[in-house]
């Protein structure tokens, strides 16, 4: 990505975040939201930052499966400070740097070469898009039943549009290799000839990435992991909710942090600022509270996320020598992944 590219790419990330920030502190009540404020039970507040550090201590025992996948043999202890350095990096730079850094710059801890590190974040956010989109499946099927007034025809809209998301990404966590097979003859046929072959390639990569991954961990394991670690950040929410003393059906800080998170798939600021609130702040609305409220709660919620990341990531680092310790010498590991020999990207792709 050249110079120019990248300013426009951080501007248009500040203008969406800018444009949902002011969308977001227009429609507020601020009486409402002061009121609120003043009688938050500090209680609940607390317990969000526990939920927090469980939810990313599984994420980490995840990536520590993943890595050894691909033959790392680094403990989890080696593997914390680039771990959680990452995501403080990501919610203070832009063009999600935090995630180069992991990839890139610790490959000699981690014990994987920087193609293995890529590929283990590539399939982790996958599985982080599963977990996602399937909590925001059943919290969408859970208000559609005891929320008086939900939309149900967009609604039900949703509902199918997620459920065929969930049915591809199932396919493609647990029958990757079948799923390779697959779209290696559709490419033979006319229309696959119109498939640019770069994304082909990355399309056939990540198939191979996850197939030589889920062999060794297994995909419901790794699903299982991530489902619960985003059920956990809901608790997050959750308590946010509670703090404040909100009626809400039980689903809607589920469905609040699915759409919240799936919306930081559009360009944004570091940290997410202003489309996370937004989106999230108007799906909890549709379990009951009201927007001010319920972008209140969201604040604080996305408050105890990125403070406690960021903090931790940032004591990391420098409990392994600081910033400088991204720009160290590095070497390749022998933890590349290998391609199995049945679905194989060594001999030149003929659509």
């Amino acid at each position: 990505m050249g110079a120019a590219l990248k300013t426009v790419w951080v501007a248009l990330g500040f203008a969406i975040g800018g444009v949902f920030i002011y969308l977001s502190l227009r429609s507020l009540d601020w009486v409402a939201v002061q009121t609120a404020f003043a009688q938050a039970h500090l209680g609940w507040l607390l317990l969000g930052f526990p939920l927090c550090a469980l939810a990313f201590l599984l994420r980490l025992h995840r990536w520590w499966l993943m890595l050894g996948a691909i033959g790392s043999k680094a403990t989890r202890m080696q593997i914390a400070a680039p771990f959680f350095g990452g995501f403080a990096l990501n919610n203070v730079l832009p063009f999600r740097m935090g995630d180069v850094a992991r990839a890139a710059a610790f490959t000699k801890r981690l014990d994987v070469s920087a193609s293995g590190a890529t590929a283990s974040l590539l399939v982790e956010r996958v599985f982080d898009l599963y977990a996602l989109l399937l909590l925001g499946f059943v919290a969408m099927l859970a208000l559609s039943q005891s929320v008086t007034g939900f939309p149900l025809a967009g609604g039900m809209t949703a509902i199918a549009g997620l459920g065929a998301l969930l049915s591809v990404l199932t396919a493609v966590l647990t029958i990757p290799k079948s799923l390779g097979r697959l779209y290696l003859w559709m490419l033979k046929l006319p229309v696959g000839r119109l498939v640019p072959r770069g994304l082909t390639r990355f399309g056939l990569r990540t198939l191979i990435h996850i197939s030589h991954i889920v062999q060794r961990q297994g995909s419901l394991r790794l699903i299982g992991l991530s489902v619960l670690a985003w059920t956990i950040e809901g608790g997050v929410v959750y308590s946010a909710v509670q703090a404040l003393g909100l009626t809400s059906a039980l689903a809607g800080p589920w469905l609040a942090i699915a759409s919240g998170n799936l919306g930081t798939l559009l360009p944004g600021t570091p940290g997410h600022f202003g489309t996370f609130h937004y989106l999230a702040a108007h799906a909890l609305a549709l379990a009951g509270p009201d927007f001010s409220t319920g972008f209140l709660a969201i604040t604080l919620a996305h408050f105890t996320i990125w403070s406690s990341t960021t903090l931790a990531g940032f004591a990391l680092l420098l409990s392994i020598g600081g910033l400088s310790s991204l720009f160290r010498s590095r070497r390749p590991a022998a933890g590349a992944i290998t391609p199995p020999s049945d679905l194989s990207l060594r001999e030149p792709l003929k659509p």
